[in-house]
C-alpha cells in the first residue's frame, strides 16, 4: 500500500511532463529512396542534422514521417525524382505532411571524395533546411502532375519510346542491307517491300531480317493506335501547322502553361537558352 502510494505521483508527473513537454518547430526530413530501402536523416529545429536511418520498406518510413509529426508542429520531407514516381509523395500527403520533390543534383555537385546513400541522405536535409530558410536556389523543385496528367504524359512517352524501338530495330536490318551491298530500304518490313526484298537479296540475309518483320508490323499497329488516342487528347482550335498528336504531347509535358510569365521560360524549358557559366575573368 505505501508502495503504491509514493509511485503514484511519480507516474502522474511523468505524464504531466510528456503533455508540457514542447513540440518542435520544424523537422525536416531528407530521404534517399531506393527500390529496396531508404535512407532517412531529420534535422530538428535549429540543430545539426542527424545520423541516417535506414528502412527496409516504404511503409516502415512513412510510420517514421508519422512518428515525426507528433514531435513538431511542422514536418516537411524532401526526395529526389526518379524512377520510383510520385507514390511516395502523394501517399505523405494524404497523411497530412508536407513533402517536396526536387531534381537529382548534377553530376558536378556529387563529385565529392566520399558518396553514399547515407550521405546523400544527410545532404539532402541540409539543403532542405537551407530551402525553407529563405535560399531557393538550394532545391530545384520538381512540378507534380495530378494523376491524369501523370496518365496523359505517360501515353505520350510510350507513343515515343514504340517509335524509338520501331527506328532502332529498322536501323538494324537497313545495315544489314547496306553492308551486303544491297543498299538502303525504307520500311523494309512492310509487306509490300518485304517481297520485293524476298526476291532481290540472298536467302540468308532474308532469314536474318525475317526475325524482325513481325515485331516492327506490330509496333506499327501500336504506334498507329497511341497515336489515334493522342489526336482524341486535343479538342479545340489548334495552331497553324501543329496536328492535334503533337499539341496533346506537349502539353503532357508542360502541365500547366499559366506556370510560364514569357517566352523565354519556355524556350528554358525546351532546352533552347543558353545558361552563362563564368568566374573571376573568365565567361
Amino acid at each position: 500500500m505505501n508502495y503504491k502510494l509514493k509511485a503514484a505521483p511519480t507516474a502522474l508527473s511523468k505524464e504531466q511532463n510528456s503533455q508540457e513537454q514542447p513540440k518542435a518547430n520544424r523537422i525536416d526530413i531528407g530521404v534517399d529512396a531506393h527500390l529496396k530501402s531508404y535512407q532517412a536523416a531529420r534535422k530538428i529545429d535549429n540543430g545539426a542534422v542527424g545520423v541516417a536511418q535506414r528502412f527496409g520498406s516504404k511503409e516502415a518510413l512513412l510510420l517514421y514521417a508519422l512518428k515525426q509529426r507528433e514531435q513538431a508542429k511542422q514536418v516537411t520531407v524532401v526526395y529526389e525524382a526518379g524512377p520510383l514516381g510520385f507514390t511516395l509523395y502523394r501517399e505523405l500527403k494524404a497523411m497530412g505532411i508536407e513533402c517536396l520533390v526536387c531534381a537529382p543534383r548534377s553530376e558536378q555537385q556529387k563529385r565529392k571524395r566520399r558518396k553514399n546513400n547515407p550521405i546523400d541522405a544527410r545532404t539532402l536535409t541540409g539543403d532542405l533546411s537551407n530551402y525553407l530558410n529563405g535560399n531557393e536556389q538550394a532545391l530545384q523543385l520538381v512540378r507534380i502532375p495530378t494523376e491524369a496528367q501523370e496518365q496523359a504524359r505517360i501515353e505520350s512517352r510510350q507513343h515515343d519510346a514504340l517509335v524509338k524501338e520501331r527506328k532502332h530495330l529498322g536501323a538494324m536490318g537497313n545495315a544489314l542491307l547496306l553492308s551486303q551491298g544491297y543498299g538502303s530500304w525504307s520500311n523494309w518490313w512492310g509487306p509490300k517491300s518485304f517481297e520485293r526484298l524476298s526476291q532481290a537479296v540472298a536467302p540468308w540475309i532474308v532469314k536474318h531480317l525475317g526475325r524482325w518483320v513481325g515485331i516492327l508490323r506490330e509496333l506499327d499497329q501500336q504506334i498507329t493506335q497511341a497515336k489515334v488516342k493522342l489526336s482524341q487528347q486535343w479538342q479545340g482550335p489548334r495552331p497553324k501547322g501543329m496536328g492535334a498528336p503533337s499539341l496533346a504531347q506537349l502539353n503532357a509535358e508542360v502541365l500547366d502553361w499559366n506556370r510560364y510569365s514569357n517566352r523565354r521560360k519556355i524556350g528554358c524549358l525546351a532546352g533552347m537558352v543558353p545558361s552563362e557559366w563564368s568566374t573571376g575573368e573568365g565567361q
